[in-house]
């Protein structure tokens, strides 16, 4: 007996990966700088002269992972303006030091970067950090569209720990984002 599978390959999607394989939204497309002046100014912090408004989740990485593997194509505007919209949330948001935000962030998402590609080990702290910003993506998920939520899940999901678990957390995943993204319906509401 054949024990062929049965399943069909999801030419629409294996398609559009191709299509848009290395292209993504350009992390200056997600920058929305009035906001970030409001925060600055609602801001209680000390030292707002010397710090800039950073982004927990930076643009360049979240333009890298959108990129990655294809799959979004980077010209759909709901896509571009949902994810804007993510990163320009207060909850993306904080103050810190110009080198920091600038250099050592940077540095930072670079080193988590190639260990997720290299198949590495995260630290502890590394890990800590990690499910902190994936906390922050999945309190967000009604906001953010099934396509971009599947790309930050895959994204994530490969990240190695030290504890042996993901950094991303299946059982936050609400009934509706799960639905929809099985599903086939694009947009949650």
């Amino acid at each position: 007996m054949s024990t062929q599978s049965t399943t069909k390959p999801n030419i629409g999607f294996d398609s559009l990966r191709e299509t848009t394989k290395e292209k993504t939204i350009e992390s200056k497309q997600l920058r929305d700088q009035k906001r970030q002046n409001e925060y600055r100014k609602n801001s209680r912090s000390q030292n707002k002269v010397t710090q800039d408004v950073a982004h927990k989740l930076g643009l360049e990485r979240v333009s890298a992972i959108i990129g990655d593997e294809g799959g979004i194509d980077p010209e759909d505007k709901e896509n571009k303006e949902v994810l804007k919209q993510f990163e320009n949330d207060d909850d993306n948001l904080r103050m810190k030091t110009r080198h920091s935000n600038r250099s050592t962030d940077k540095t930072y998402d670079n080193k988590v970067e190639k260990k997720i590609d290299n198949g590495e080990t995260l630290t502890k702290k590394e890990e800590a950090k990690e499910r902190h910003i994936v906390q922050n993506i999945q309190a967000h998920q009604d906001k953010l569209t099934p396509e971009i939520y599947n790309k930050f899940e895959d994204h994530f999901k490969k990240e190695k720990t030290q504890s042996g678990h993901t950094t991303w957390d299946a059982r936050k995943d609400t009934k509706k984002m799960t639905e929809a993204r099985h599903g086939g319906k694009k947009k949650v509401k």
